[in-house]
C-alpha cells in the first residue's frame, strides 16, 4: 500500500546504463544502498536525473524492480516515487500499468512535453490518469522542459482529487511559496520542493520535503545535514548549502550531466548516467571533476 512521506530528503536517483542503453543493475543497486545508508528518506526513480524520457521500454520496469530489491535487502522504510512522464494519456498509462502490483508509493508526472496545452487540457490529463492509476499521483511542475506550467489555480483544483497526493516543484521559488501558503495546515497534500540552493530556507517556512538529483553525489553528508535542519542549526545549514551550491555550479560549467556521470563513476558506480547523445567529458574536464570531488572529500 502506498504511503506518504511527511519530511526528509528524497534522492532523484541516476540511472546507470551501458553502451547499448541497458541498465547496469549492480551499479544502481549499490547506488540505492549507499543512499539508504546515508539516511535518505525517499527516492524519485526515473525522474529528470534518471533520464526517464531516454530509458528504453525494455529497461523501465527493471530499473524500478532493482530499486525495490535494494530497499528490501536494506530492510528500511524508504518511500519510492516513480516517474512515468510521456506525451499522451495512453503512453503514461502504459508506463503505470507496467508497474502493476509493485511496492511503490506514487507516480510523478510532468505535463506532456511535445505539444503545449491549456490548463483545461492539463486538468483532463492528470484527472483521467489519477482516476485510472492504482498508485497515487504527484504533479511534477517543470515548465522549462515541458513548455507548460501547472498554474496555481490548476494545482488547487487538482489537489481535490482523492488520488492526487502532492506536487514536486523544481522551479520558481515564488510559486512554491504561494503553494506552501495555500496548503498551510493541510498536511495531506504533499509539497516537495526541489531547490537545491534553498533547502534550509524552505525548511524554515515549514516545507520539509526536499528533493534533488545532485545529492546522489554526497550520501555521506545527508544524515548530518538533516540533523542540522531538524535541530534548526541555521548557521551550520548555511555551510552545507554553500557546499551544495559551489559543487553544483562548478559541475554546470563542465556540462552538468556528463560531469555528474563521471562523478558517479569516481564514487564507484559503473555506467553512463547521462543522456546517451550527450558528449563525454574531455580528459581535462575529467581531471577538473576529480579535483572537485577531492576538494569536497567525496573521494
Amino acid at each position: 500500500m502506498a504511503r506518504k512521506l511527511k519530511k526528509g530528503f528524497i534522492t532523484a536517483l541516476g540511472t546507470p546504463r551501458d553502451e547499448n542503453g541497458n541498465l547496469v543493475e549492480g551499479s544502481l543497486y549499490r547506488h540505492v544502498v549507499d543512499q539508504i545508508n546515508g539516511g535518505v528518506h525517499g527516492f524519485l526513480v526515473l525522474g529528470t536525473m534518471g533520464d526517464e524520457p531516454g530509458i528504453k521500454d525494455s529497461e523501465y520496469v527493471k530499473v524500478v524492480k532493482t530499486v525495490i530489491g535494494a530497499k528490501k535487502e536494506s530492510n528500511c522504510d524508504t518511500r519510492i516515487l516513480v516517474g512515468a512522464m510521456d506525451n499522451s494519456i495512453e503512453r503514461v498509462m502504459d508506463r503505470i500499468n507496467s508497474l502493476k502490483g509493485l511496492e511503490i508509493d506514487g507516480i510523478a508526472l510532468t505535463t506532456p512535453y511535445y505539444f503545449g496545452c491549456s490548463q483545461g487540457a492539463l486538468i483532463r490529463f492528470f484527472s483521467y490518469i489519477a482516476d485510472k492509476s492504482e498508485f497515487p499521483i504527484y504533479l511534477y511542475d517543470l515548465p522549462s522542459t515541458t513548455k507548460t506550467k501547472i498554474m496555481l489555480e490548476t494545482q488547487k483544483r487538482l489537489s481535490e482529487h482523492k488520488n492526487i497526493w502532492g506536487s514536486k516543484c523544481s522551479e520558481d521559488t515564488d510559486y512554491i511559496r504561494k503553494l506552501a501558503d495555500y496548503f498551510r495546515g493541510n498536511d495531506e497534500y504533499m509539497i516537495i520542493e526541489a531547490q537545491l540552493d534553498l533547502f534550509d530556507m524552505f525548511q524554515r517556512i515549514g516545507l520539509k520535503l526536499h528533493l534533488d538529483g545532485f545529492i546522489c553525489l554526497f550520501p555521506r553528508w545527508l544524515k548530518a545535514y538533516w540533523n542540522d535542519l531538524e535541530s534548526e542549526k541555521w548557521d551550520r545549514c548555511a555551510l552545507w548549502q554553500a557546499k551544495f551550491t559551489e559543487l553544483r555550479d562548478e559541475f554546470k560549467k563542465l556540462d552538468i550531466f556528463p560531469a555528474f556521470s563521471y562523478g558517479m563513476n569516481l564514487l564507484g558506480y559503473d555506467g553512463n548516467f547521462s543522456p546517451s547523445h550527450f558528449e563525454l567529458l574531455s580528459s581535462i574536464n575529467k581531471k577538473k571533476v576529480e579535483e572537485l570531488m577531492r576538494k569536497f572529500n567525496l573521494i
